[in-house]
């Protein structure tokens, strides 16, 4: 059950309670935050509207009694607000890739994130990186980020990566 309702706003500790809750109180129109994405301060907290059902991507979008939960566009998001640990062992690849497909200003705060598969940039996009490790780790993909005919995009900050890394005239 949410933490707090006062008609406009309900806040969960986690998406998982978010999605759980049978609140009659999750109607379309409704704003939604979330304290965390697995856990409450875990830094993938989010603000969500409700909104009539929708394709969903589990990720930034979710399924919920009442409708589906859209994370807001406007605002940055960071990859543990789509579902990234960041704990340098869980495969990070598909909360950055979700994360890119939707999101055109990205934060990447300090966390140590595994990625086992190309990340596209696209355009117009800004990634400001706050000193993350990226870990790649796969033999199939030679780059983390890729940005193939865009424009426009810049990854700004302090970026640490680890891993087969291959240097060259098109990377």
């Amino acid at each position: 059950q949410p933490a707090t309702a006062d008609g406009s706003l309900l806040i969960f500790p986690n998406v998982a309670a978010m999605i759980a809750s049978t609140s009659p109180d999750i109607i379309q129109g409704i704003n939604i935050i979330t304290q965390g994405y697995h856990v409450s301060g875990d830094g993938g907290g989010g603000t969500y509207i409700v909104e009539a059902a929708q394709p969903v991507d589990g990720f930034g979008d979710h399924d919920l009694n009442g409708g589906d939960a859209a994370i807001l566009q406007g605002a940055s998001a960071t990859p543990l607000s789509y579902g990234a640990k960041g704990d340098g062992t869980t495969d990070d690849s598909a909360s950055f890739q979700a994360l890119s497909a939707a999101k055109l200003s990205i934060t990447v705060p300090d966390r140590t994130y595994l990625i086992t598969s190309k990340i596209d940039i696209r355009s117009d996009q800004s990634w400001t990186m706050e000193n993350p490790l990226l870990i790649q780790d796969g033999i199939t993909f030679t780059s983390i980020f890729e940005a193939s005919d865009v424009f426009g995009w810049a990854v700004l900050g302090r970026t640490r990566c680890r891993g087969s890394l291959v240097t060259s005239a098109d990377i």
